[in-house]
C-alpha cells in the first residue's frame, strides 16, 4: 500500500475530520496574517494556531506513516493535547483579560489560568501516575476541566455586551465571534470528554461519528468563527 493510500484510509476511518479541522486551522493562520493588526491579542492567537496545526500534522503522519507502536504514539498524543490545552486556555485568557471589565472574574481568571499551567505540568512529568495508571481517563478530565474554566468569561463577556448599548454592530465585533465561537466549542466539548473513554473502551460502532459530531465540527466551527473575526479587519478586542 503506497503512503497515500495509507493516508486516505486513515482519513476516512477518522471521517476526514483529521484533514478538514486542520485544513480550518491553516485557513484561520493565513487570515490572521494577511488581515488583522498585528497586536499582541494577535500574536498570542497566532502561535496557538500554529502550535495547534503543527502538532495536528504530527499526529496524523505518526498515526499514517510511523513505525511507533500504538501506545508510544498515544503517549505522544496525549501529551501534546495537553500543551495544546495549555496554549489555548492561556490565549483565550489573555483574550478576556482586554475585553472583560468584571474585576472579580478576572482575578478568579488568573488563579484558575495559573492552577491549569500547574496541572499540565504535573500531567507532563508525573503522568499523574500516583493517582492512577489510566493516563487517558486523566487527559480527558484535565481537557473538560480547560473548557468548564472557558465557560464563565464567555458569559461575563456576553452579560457586560448585553448590559451596555453595542456602538459596533455585533457581526463587526470580531470579540463576538471569537467567543461566540469558543463558548459553543466548549460546552459541546466537556460532556464529550467526559464519556470519550467509555465510549471506545466499549467499543461503540459509531463512535467515529461521535468524534465527528462532538469534537471536529464544534472545533472546526471555533476556527472559522475565529477567522471571520479576522476578517472584520479589526482590533481583536472590539
Amino acid at each position: 500500500m503506497s503512503d497515500f493510500e495509507k493516508l486516505i484510509n486513515f482519513l476516512a476511518r477518522e471521517n476526514y475530520g483529521n484533514l478538514f479541522t486542520p485544513l480550518c486551522g491553516l485557513i484561520a493562520i493565513v487570515t490572521g496574517f494577511l488581515f488583522v493588526q498585528k497586536n499582541k491579542v494577535t500574536i498570542f492567537f497566532l502561535i496557538y494556531l500554529i502550535i495547534d496545526f503543527i502538532f495536528s500534522l504530527c499526529d496524523t503522519y505518526l498515526q499514517t506513516f510511523s513505525s511507533f507502536s500504538k501506545y508510544q504514539i498515544f503517549i505522544f498524543i496525549t501529551l501534546t493535547n495537553t500543551i495544546i490545552s495549555l496554549a489555548e486556555l492561556l490565549t483565550y485568557y489573555y483574550f478576556f483579560s482586554k475585553i472583560i471589565k468584571n474585576k472579580s472574574i478576572l482575578r478568579v481568571m488568573k488563579i484558575l489560568g495559573f492552577s491549569f499551567f500547574l496541572i499540565t505540568v504535573l500531567l507532563e512529568t508525573t503522568r499523574f501516575a500516583f493517582l492512577t495508571p489510566r493516563l487517558i481517563y486523566i487527559a480527558d478530565v484535565v481537557g473538560a476541566l480547560e473548557f468548564l474554566f472557558l465557560v464563565p468569561p464567555s458569559f461575563v463577556y456576553f452579560y457586560e455586551l448585553l448590559k451596555n448599548d453595542p456602538v459596533v454592530n455585533l457581526y463587526q465585533r470580531p470579540s463576538f465571534w471569537i467567543v461566540t465561537g469558543i463558548l459553543f466549542y466548549s460546552v459541546i466539548s466537556i460532556p464529550y470528554l467526559l464519556i470519550d473513554r467509555f465510549v471506545y473502551d466499549n467499543q461503540y460502532e459509531h463512535r467515529y461519528l461521535l468524534d465527528l459530531a462532538f469534537f471536529y465540527i464544534p472545533f472546526s466551527l471555533n476556527l472559522i468563527f475565529l477567522t471571520r473575526a479576522f476578517l472584520c479587519k479589526k482590533t481583536l478586542t472590539i
